[in-house]
């Protein structure tokens, strides 16, 4: 796991701005977790500041991991609202499916965020 992992796994912010002010790839991936990015483990963390920050440092949004998960997907597994509500404002891509065909909407719906699944319905009916 790198640093810039390892800070966005514990939520430390500041150490998480030290590596990107520093020039590490916000989209660096982890080869041990089927390819997750700091934004995936931050945004599956429910940590809204460090995803903010990340997306400040042009971590890319729709990143995909070896199993087709965005983010988004992430964040609504999770039930964080605010943290997809920040997805959303960054244009996550709301129709992305995983390799089993769910959507980031329906993954919130099969584990029961409905806020977070109406969140996704509300923007794509923008």
């Amino acid at each position: 796991m790198s640093t810039l992992h390892e800070a966005a796994s514990l939520g430390d912010a500041d150490l998480l701005e030290d590596c990107l002010m520093k020039g590490l790839d916000p989209d660096e991936r982890d080869c041990d977790w089927g390819g997750r990015t700091p934004l995936h483990i931050a945004s599956s963390k429910g940590d809204k500041t460090c995803v903010l920050l990340l997306l400040q440092y042009d971590a890319d949004v729709n990143v995909r991991k070896e199993d087709g998960w965005t983010p988004l997907h992430s964040a609504c597994e999770g039930g964080h609202l605010s943290c997809v509500q920040a997805l959303l404002s960054a244009d996550a891509n709301c129709s992305l499916r995983d390799k089993y065909g769910d959507t980031a909407a329906r993954v919130a719906q099969i584990y029961g965020h409905f806020d977070c699944e109406m969140a996704i319905i509300k923007k794509q009916s923008e």
